[in-house]
């Protein structure tokens, strides 16, 4: 049952909110990218839309300009920039083992490799 009643689920101020993951498989749960610990930077936060529970799962080392999650709501890849302009991309098997580069890019290469 709905009841219609409007909930703040991220009230934190000058805090910019993105949608990284969500599946019908889960229709109470969603992933959001937030940049409360650094303005620059977006860590992933699973939140629980029916209790408001948000817990941090992935944090960005710095460089992660995207994220990559699976149907199950877990994070297993991410976009990182480099210092030459270019992007590596990077997963790993499990949600605490480590990136492993999977395929780089030049920035040249950058406009058309999504």
């Amino acid at each position: 049952m709905q009841s219609k009643v409007t909930s703040e689920l991220t009230p934190f101020e000058n805090v910019q909110v993105q949608i990284v993951g969500h599946d019908k498989a889960f229709p109470n749960e969603i992933l959001l990218g937030m940049n409360r610990d650094d303005a620059r930077m977006h860590d992933i936060y699973h939140l629980d839309l029916r209790t408001g529970t948000m817990v941090q799962t992935a944090k960005n080392p710095g460089n992660f300009v995207g994220w990559v999650t699976d149907p199950q709501l877990k994070v297993r890849g991410a976009m990182a920039a480099r210092d030459d302009g270019g992007f590596d991309l990077l997963v790993r098997p499990d949600e605490q083992g480590d990136w492993l580069k999977v395929v780089s890019w030049s920035a040249d290469d950058s406009l058309n490799s999504a």
